[in-house]
């Protein structure tokens, strides 16, 4: 997910990411008494690009917007205006891979003030199988996983 929204950005530069992973509440996070999963982590990978115009980060988000609503995705917020609070953003979601309620969620924000676009897709719970009932949450997984360097 995070290439394919990469390339229909259209940025020209090769961009670095980082992976890392984190408790699993399947459904999402509702309150401090809920409890994580037992072998189970959440996935996120995260990237940025520097030096992006609002003019450019305008265009690339509306682009992505309808390449993303082709696709099936939920649109949860579009901030497009240069009058937003924070600067422009693409908020999306699809329904996840499991019936545990958890969802792939997308997040795409340009801010003014740093000129900096950032990305990142993550993803539900995943388990591992070698972990049996009463083990502890997978929360390191994510460092076994090497992020891609998304290309134009």
């Amino acid at each position: 997910m995070s290439q394919e929204s990469y390339e229909v950005l259209g940025f020209k530069t090769a961009v670095g990411s980082d992976a890392s992973s984190d408790f699993c509440y399947p459904g999402g996070l509702e309150s401090m008494a809920d409890e994580p999963v037992d072998g189970a982590y959440s996935l996120s990978h995260r990237w940025s690009v520097d030096g992006v115009t609002q003019t450019d980060a305008a265009a690339a988000l509306k682009r992505l917007r309808g390449h993303l609503e082709d696709e099936g995705w939920d649109i949860d917020s579009y901030e497009s205006d240069a009058e937003a609070a924070y600067g422009l953003e693409l908020r999306a979601s699809r329904g996840g891979p499991s019936d545990d309620g958890g969802d792939i969620r997308a997040v795409f924000e340009w801010r003014d003030h740093q000129g900096r676009f950032e990305g990142g897709v993550h993803a539900p719970c995943a388990y591992d199988p070698g972990a049996g009932p009463g083990t502890e949450p997978a929360t390191d997984a994510g460092s076994e996983v090497e992020p891609p360097e998304l290309r134009p």
